[in-house]
């Protein structure tokens, strides 16, 4: 996935700058704690550049969750792959993830539920319209948000925690409890 679209080479270097700059701030404070005033002065990019690309500091937030997704993450993934994906982000930036969640306001924990999602099929066509399978994935949206919660009052333990296999394991049973009732 190009997660540039179609930048010009000045949008780029911007792009980078200010994900640079994100990451270096969220390596010594909460998300919480950080305005755009700081991500730009970080960056030396002005807020009127910032303003030019992204809505508010969510809005880029998501933008930089879904850039260090890997490369094939425009495709959708099962839940299984997503969570093997999910758990190598946690364990590649442990204090980026533990400053995410340290004080998360509910806008911080949707958009790291809409990234989340983002890597998902809903159904086994690929189609994003089976109301089911969304319930079903945004059941395992907050399953991982309470996962990544988890790593973090854990600090973060060398295996990975039990916790994702077995919400991996009720997916699999939710979905076979709603397609007996569809027959």
């Amino acid at each position: 996935m190009n997660i540039f679209g179609d930048d010009n080479l000045k949008t780029i270097k911007t792009k980078i700058a200010l994900s640079e700059a994100l990451r270096n701030l969220l390596e010594r404070q909460s998300f919480e704690k950080i305005a755009v005033r700081n991500i730009c002065e970080e960056a030396l990019i002005s807020r009127t550049t910032f303003y030019a690309h992204f809505s508010d500091k969510y809005d880029f937030l998501n933008y930089w969750l879904t850039s260090l997704l890997p490369g094939d993450a425009g495709q959708p993934y099962t839940y299984a792959k997503a969570s093997t994906v999910l758990n190598k982000l946690i364990l590649e930036n442990k204090k980026v993830i533990r400053n995410l969640m340290l004080d998360a306001r509910k806008e911080t924990l949707t958009v790291l539920s809409d990234v989340i999602l983002a890597t998902l099929v809903f159904s086994a066509d690929g189609g994003k319209d089976d109301s089911k399978n969304i319930v079903v994935s945004n059941f395992y949206a907050g399953g991982i948000l309470f996962y990544f919660l988890w790593q973090v009052e854990h600090k973060f333990p060398e295996e990975l925690a039990p916790v994702n296999e077995h919400l991996y394991e009720i997916i699999q049973c939710f979905q076979t409890l709603l397609n007996k009732g569809d027959k």
